[in-house]
């Protein structure tokens, strides 16, 4: 089987590592949603039962949590823009892609195009929050299939695509 041209293995590749971080993005984003759901029906539901006045429940139950709900938020807020990013990011290599089939992408515009890629990437890594270790391990073997998937479909298009003449 003929090897598929570097410029489209750029482009399987850069659109995999976006999409393999917005779906850990999101996966996090919702886990910390309800986490800080089921916190604040927890913090009202204890003050409730234990009968606490609105000055007992904000000294004892609050403010202790307040940090607590405070990263919460601010978590949520910036794996929001992470995942924002990631799918501007996604999008773009879909439409290199798009061009790369239909042959309006050469191989000089490609590179130039993959570099403004790349540079989005490290960017947007650069900024965004750390996903912890167990979260990757966690999504990793069923996400890594996925990807494999779509990986394989693309290779077969190109090929495809490139057979054609």
């Amino acid at each position: 089987m003929k090897a598929l041209p570097l410029s489209l293995a750029r482009l399987i590749c850069q659109r995999a590592s976006f999409w393999w971080d917005l779906r850990q993005r999101d996966r996090v984003r919702g886990a910390l949603t309800a986490i800080l759901s089921v916190l604040v029906v927890a913090i009202f539901l204890i003050a409730l039962a234990c009968g606490d006045t609105v000055q007992q429940m904000i000294l004892t139950v609050y403010v202790p949590l307040a940090p607590a709900v405070m990263w919460i938020l601010r978590e949520i807020i910036a794996h929001r823009d992470a995942i924002q990013a990631d799918e501007r990011g996604l999008a773009t290599v879909e439409a290199l892609w798009e061009q790369a089939m239909e042959k309006r992408l050469d191989d000089a515009e490609a590179l130039n195009q993959s570099l403004l890629v790349q540079d989005a990437l490290f960017d947007n890594r650069s900024r965004s929050p750390l996903v912890f270790n167990w979260i990757y391990h966690l999504l990793r073997k069923r996400k890594q299939q996925q990807m494999e998937f779509k990986a394989d479909e693309l290779v077969k298009e190109a090929m495809k695509m490139l057979q054609s003449g």
